[in-house]
């Protein structure tokens, strides 16, 4: 069976380790010969004079002014970097242990204020519930003890799964949201580490993949 679920162990783009590096940008501009030549290549006269005592602020005053960030490519070629380091580092145990197969990144979906929501990552992947069931079976006292804990509403949280083991066995098919539930707890039993670590070390082999600069883009009006 296919569906489209999101990836566990992601926060979101805004504000996080995975935001677009502008400060990173801006140092090079400053700082790198190579990039400094490029960044002054499509400056006015007037401006060039004027970049070269600049300082941060001003010279990130000066590169908004020139030029854009794509932000939407950044941000969907970075899901599928970031798909890759996750598939590298569990794929193969999700496939054999809880027969869940992590085929391809669809698409990003955002909030429209974080205050509500956060950024997820949706792949597609294939699975075999009956498989998926017999696991949850064999780990009944842990699975319940985690949808215990994370599907239990408080004050200031509405659950919105359940948090009864059996409802899980008793059904045809799994939710996009369980089956990211699922993978989480394999991984969070299996790995023992917190998840910010895990998500720390995918950001890491992720950004190797990423060239910042590739998604520098020049004003088309820069001259008006």
């Amino acid at each position: 069976m296919k569906k489209t679920i999101y990836l566990p162990l992601f926060s979101w783009f805004y504000e996080s380790i995975h935001s677009f590096d502008y400060d990173y940008i801006i140092e090079m501009f400053s700082s790198d010969i190579t990039c400094k030549e490029w960044f002054y290549l499509n400056l006015s006269d007037e401006d060039k004079k004027l970049a070269k005592d600049l300082d941060y602020s001003d010279l990130s005053d000066l590169f908004d002014k020139y030029y854009d960030i794509d932000y939407e490519k950044y941000n969907n070629d970075y899901c599928i970097e970031y798909l890759e380091a996750f598939k590298k580092k569990f794929s193969k145990d999700l496939l054999n242990e809880i027969w869940i197969e992590l085929l391809e990144y669809k698409w990003l979906e955002s909030p429209a204020y974080y205050n509500y929501d956060t950024d997820h990552i949706n792949v597609e992947v294939n699975y075999d519930i009956k498989k998926i069931k017999q696991y949850l079976l064999n780990n009944k006292e842990a699975f319940s003890t985690y949808i215990l804990k994370a599907n239990t509403s408080y004050d200031g949280f509405s659950a919105y799964g359940t948090n009864v083991f059996e409802e899980y066995i008793w059904k045809d098919d799994f939710e996009a949201f369980e089956l990211t539930q699922i993978i989480a707890f394999y991984i969070q039993e299996n790995t023992k580490t917190i998840d910010e670590d895990i998500e720390l070390e995918l950001y890491y082999n992720t950004s190797d993949n990423i060239c910042f600069p590739d998604y520098i883009t020049l004003i088309n009006n820069k001259n008006d």
